[in-house]
């Protein structure tokens, strides 16, 4: 069990600290607490211990002047300081002297905390723990960045509270203030789940090592999936110039994924001089998730996001009526599901969530519609069904979604082929045809069957011929057009299918025992 000291001159924090925080969860013993440095002093001088956890500012003997003492007496004893926002300065100071890392007042807790001792364990077992100073002092650097940067992106803390903000970046004030948002997409094939999780913890690594190393990058991750940077270049101050920086970024990312085996795509903020870290973070995102639309894989301006705003908003409602009814009605032909997808160009940058909850909508609804049916798919068709949760946890695109619809759409037909007798498929044909001058020659094609073998069953199995069933069905549809418009009867003629007046009549008449007219009137 690592052993710690607690050393603060506010008696409330300390002993907040020891109360609040779950220790022996992390197997950690506080070993005492300590008002300011002498008093640590002395207990370091009696007791072994891990580590120490000092706040900066403190009467009598500060959090620096302890650091400097202690390491005469045990070089090998781990710091971690408590700083508040005003001790930027005062912590770049403790880091030369070797501390393992810094936690701001207003944050420290159980996470923050096992972070940084896994940390320090981790670079010690690395080093065989030589040079510990030299390596922490860089290491601490770096964290310190990350941190300075997250909370200037997070407004926790203001520019002016940090003069030496344009040393530490080595950034003059005169550059413009240009983030990138990065994602990470980790399958083989977008349409094959794979095993996401390690690939991302491999390529976290790496894009670390790549960040630690750089001159021209400083970010932090926010998530497992994605990093906020920005750009330190000293090179021309232009949009071309950033452009090309963020393709070779997006290109060096990538190289980290095994092949084909994951992307990188990359939202980038508008150019203009500017030092409001979170607006410009907050652009980038913006356009990264716009990559939605776009395609992953790419680098994607938040310019391209702004004139997406100019298009009409999607109608999801109607869309979902519509696949609802095709579902309802069996009909999975692509004239007919073609209409439930949306072309991602022509789609407002806004509704990403909504699009996402329409597809999450027909994922439910087909789930429901296979269980209804009481034959359900085998494992490959249920795995292409199921593939819907792991593309929206990936970040998959729009077209990618569409590509899945697809071939549920098209597998569901083939489905109900085989599960339809021959009849049947006639039936559904000529209710889709009947306005066209349609044959059995025609049907039996589309059905890829003999038209003499067609006539014969589809005789047996309706009890009516394929002509007459032909004639009722118009003249069924001409009756409903009666009944709900105004149209004169040359023009329902030519709606359900006949080629003139004069056979329309005839054939309502055969059917009806009456002319269209009178059964009008």
């Amino acid at each position: 069990m690592l052993k710690l000291l607690i050393v603060d001159d506010e008696p409330m924090f300390r002993e907040g600290l020891i109360k609040t925080i779950d220790w022996a969860s992390m197997d950690i013993r506080i070993a005492g607490e300590a008002f300011n440095g002498l008093e640590a002093l002395s207990i370091i001088e009696k007791c072994e211990l891990d580590f120490v956890l000092t706040d900066i500012r403190m009467p009598e003997m500060d959090g620096l002047e302890l650091i400097r003492a202690a390491r005469r007496i045990k070089p090998r004893l781990g710091f971690i300081v408590l700083s508040a926002y005003d001790d930027f300065s005062l912590v770049k100071e403790a880091f030369k002297l070797g501390v393992v890392d810094y936690i701001l007042k207003s944050e420290v807790g159980e996470e923050e905390i096992l972070q940084i001792i896994e940390r320090q364990q981790s670079a010690l077992s690395s080093s065989g723990g030589s040079d510990r100073n030299s390596d922490y002092c860089r290491n601490n650097e770096f964290f310190l960045k990350q941190q300075l940067l997250r909370s200037c992106v997070e407004r926790r803390i203001e520019l002016e509270s940090v003069p030496d903000f344009a040393v530490l970046f080595g950034k003059p004030d005169s550059r413009p203030l240009c983030s990138v948002f990065l994602r990470l997409h980790a399958f083989s094939d977008v349409m094959i789940p794979g095993d996401s999780e390690s690939l991302i913890e491999e390529v976290h690594r790496k894009l670390d090592d790549f960040l630690y190393v750089s001159e021209e990058w400083v970010g932090y991750w926010e998530n497992k999936r994605s990093m906020v940077l920005f750009d330190l270049s000293p090179r021309s101050a232009d949009w071309n110039c950033f452009s090309l920086r963020c393709e070779e970024l997006k290109k060096a990312a990538a190289n980290f994924f095994p092949v084909e085996k994951g992307c990188v795509t990359l939202g980038l903020c508008s150019f203009r001089l500017d030092r409001n870290f979170s607006r410009v973070r907050r652009e980038a995102e913006k356009a990264c998730e716009y990559s939605f639309f776009r395609g992953i894989g790419r680098c994607i301006s938040y310019n391209h996001y702004q004139s997406s705003l100019d298009k009409a908003q999607v109608d999801i409602q109607s869309l979902f009526r519509h696949f609802a009814g095709i579902i309802d009605r069996q009909e999975f032909d692509s004239e007919s599901y073609e209409k439930c997808l949306l072309n991602p160009y022509s789609c407002n940058g806004d509704q990403k969530e909504a699009i996402t909850g329409l597809y999450q909508k027909y994922y439910h609804y087909l789930l429901a519609f296979l269980e209804a049916r009481g034959t359900g798919p085998d494992n490959e068709q249920k795995n292409l069904i199921d593939l819907f949760p792991h593309l929206r946890s990936e970040g998959a695109s729009l077209d990618d979604l569409n590509k899945w619809f697809r071939r549920i759409m098209n597998m569901l037909g083939i489905l109900e082929n085989k599960a339809l007798s021959l009849s049947s498929k006639v039936s559904r044909y000529l209710d889709k045809h009947y306005r066209e001058d349609v044959s059995l020659s025609d049907a039996a094609e589309s059905l890829e069957v003999n038209p003499s073998y067609l006539s014969r069953v589809f005789s047996s199995e309706m009890k009516i011929g394929f002509t007459q069933y032909l004639l009722e069905l118009r003249i069924k549809k001409a009756l409903k057009l009666m009944e709900s418009t105004n149209l004169k009867h040359y023009q329902i003629a030519e709606e359900v299918g006949f080629s003139n007046p004069e056979s329309y009549s005839r054939g309502f008449k055969k059917v009806m025992g009456v002319s269209p007219s009178r059964f009008r009137h």
